[in-house]
Order: structure tokens, then sequence, then C-alpha cells
């Protein structure tokens, strides 16, 4: 079925008037299956709490359309407006995903098969898409994140985050004893000169960015929280390794640890959203993105080709300023269903496909 522009606003507007930080995703899980149902996806909710909706010929390719329903904990109040929308989640990303929700229903008698999936986590530990390992085996990937409707992204750097605590016997700060503080801002020192030393390329997408987000301390007892942004190739085990051995006396935690990834802009599904752009008059721009997000994660275990795109300015994810306009919103809806039929013709033309999968991750 085609979905309208009233019930694709609707649509819109209900999941981000419920409000679901990361771990409080139920209430919105529950809507997005019955309005899955509406627009007849046949729907469910795993054992995750990841809401899933599938349509098309199940003997088909698979496109899988990965989204995710959380927020960040900080929320904001929903304002309605005429041309846009205001509130938590309607750029980051609810918006991709009621899209991909409205794309999909057209799909009922399109040759391959569409699961469209609103994963939980994200904003956390992404444990929502960790847990679809093992589960599908997708001919091609759209992540939903705001790409704005003219473009798509096919890259996203890695991370590595942790915690550096250094403990101090306590003595007088003019003695001769160590400094908690002091050995934290050391350890922090040669973390910047390994990572100056790493091979860079001409942007911020391809070099390692490390930053701070919270220390603490003083002389008898430091704690550091870091964050690296790593680039496309970056030995994260040489980083851990060498990590460890300057963390001396002090106690050294890594909560998380990423590789960045890239794929072709010539993949099937970039091709298809960079076509579906072309033909509605639009200038398709090529992303990739300093940050991560779920393509991350599912990458390491989808051998598929991967883009993401869904309405909306990046800029705004996490703002107070955080709205979707309505024009740019029924216009991703467009494109991406168009793209879908385009997709879906190619990758029925290539079957079997598999000989091409070393060419589309760089």
């Amino acid at each position: 079925m085609k979905v309208s522009r009233e019930d694709a606003r609707n649509l819109l507007v209900d999941a981000v008037r419920i409000s679901s930080p990361s771990g409080h995703e139920q209430e919105v899980a529950r809507l997005l299956a019955d309005r899955m149902e509406a627009f007849n996806l046949s729907s469910h909710i795993d054992e995750m709490g990841n809401v899933i909706g599938e349509i098309g010929d199940t003997h088909g390719p698979t496109i899988l359309l990965l989204g995710h329903i959380d927020t960040i904990t900080t929320l904001l109040p929903v304002i309605d407006t005429e041309d846009r929308l205001l509130g938590r989640g309607s750029v980051d990303a609810k918006g991709a995903l009621c899209c991909f929700i409205c794309a999909a229903a057209a799909m009922v008698s399109a040759p391959c098969k569409f699961i469209v999936i609103g994963a939980v986590g994200e904003e956390a530990d992404s444990r929502g898409a960790r847990s679809l390992e093992g589960k599908y085996e997708p001919s091609a990937v759209i992540v939903g994140e705001p790409s704005a409707a003219d473009a798509i992204v096919i890259g996203y750097k890695g991370k590595i985050g942790g915690v550096y605590t250094r403990l101090c016997q306590p003595g007088h700060i003019a003695g001769p004893g160590t400094n908690a503080a002091i050995d934290a801002s050391q350890f922090w020192r040669t973390i910047e000169a390994y990572l100056r030393d790493q091979p860079i390329g001409g942007g911020m997408f391809e070099r390692a960015e490390p930053s701070i987000s919270r220390i603490s301390g003083d002389a008898i007892m430091a704690e550091l929280h870091f964050d690296v942004r790593i680039p496309v190739g970056f030995d994260i085990s040489g980083f851990l390794n060498y990590a460890a051995n300057k963390s001396g006396s002090g106690f050294l935690r890594i909560d998380e640890a990423i590789s960045a990834v890239e794929f072709s802009r010539s993949s099937p599904p970039a091709r298809a959203l960079i076509a579906s752009l072309r033909a509605a008059s639009q200038d398709p721009k090529i992303k990739v993105k300093t940050g991560t997000c779920d393509m991350n994660v599912v990458s390491r275990f989808w051998d598929a080709p991967m883009v993401a795109y869904g309405p909306g300015d990046s800029k705004l994810d996490h703002s107070l300023e955080e709205n979707l306009p309505y024009a740019e919103y029924f216009k991703a809806i467009e494109i991406l269903s168009d793209a879908l039929r385009r997709l879906s013709a190619e990758l029925i033309a290539d079957q079997p496909i598999s000989e091409l999968q070393s060419t589309w991750r760089r």
C-alpha cells in the first residue's frame, strides 16, 4: 500500500511524542509494531525489544532497513507546527525509521523481502543491533540515520572509549612521592603522542582524534574518561597494547573498541539511492561521518553492502533545537521508495551476487 502523507505524518508525530530514552523503548516499540501491521507489514517485537516488520517476497533476496527507536536521555517538549516537528528523536533517528516503514509498505509486490528493524539501545551500547548477529542474511542494508534527504552516508569512524584511574598513597603535594593527577595527565600525553605519530590522510575522517570527556581527581586519586575516534584501518590491538603498557601503576578499562567502516559509493544500495536522487532532480551528496552508529556494529557480521540514509540535519542530533521539516520527511519517503524498487530489481538481476562482495567494502 502507498502510505498517505497524513498517515506518514501521524506516524512520525506519534512516535516522537512517546519518550524512549535508551532502556525505555517498550511503548514506542508497541506503537510501531501496530502501525506496521496497519501498513501491511507483519510485525513482532523480539526478545531484545527490537521492533521488526516484514513485507515482500519471502523467497527473494533480503533488503534490511535498520533504524533505532531509542534517544538520548535529555528530553525536549514536542511541538508540532504546520511545517515541522520539534522533539527528541525527530532527527535522531525516528524520522529515518518512520521513513523506512512508509517506504517499505509500498513493496508488497516487489521481488525481494524487506525487513524493517527499529533497534533498541543505539545511543547506549547498541545491544539491539548486536543481538541481530546470526539472525539474518541480508543482500543489502540501509541504516536509518540523518543524512539529509539529498545525501547518503557511506562511512563512519570507529571509536575506542575507556577510563584511566590512578591511585597514590597520601603525601605532601610538594614531596618526592607520585601524584595521581600528574600521572593521569602524563598518561594522556603519551596517548596523544602515539596518535600523532599515526599515518593520516587529508581530513578528519582519515585520522585518529583523541578527546577527554571527563577528568577529575587530585594528588591521591585521578580519573580520566577518554574517547578516540579512529579511521578505517586503524590498528586497534596495537593501540590497546600500547595504552596498557603506558598505564604503569594505573588501572586502564576499555569500555568500547569498534572499527571504522566505509563502503564503496558504487555498491548496489548507494547506486540505487543516487539514481533515485537524480531522478528527483536532486544533486546527490556522498558523505562520511566522524561519529559512529549501528552500521559499525552490524558490518562485523553481515557481509552485505551498506549505506545510511534518512531525513534531517545531523548537526541537530542531541541538540536543544532538534526538529524535522515535513517537506524533507516526505521527500525522503519518495526517494527511498523509488530506491527500494531500483535496488530490488538490481539484486534480482545480479543473482548470485556473492561474487561482488569483496568490492563493496573499502
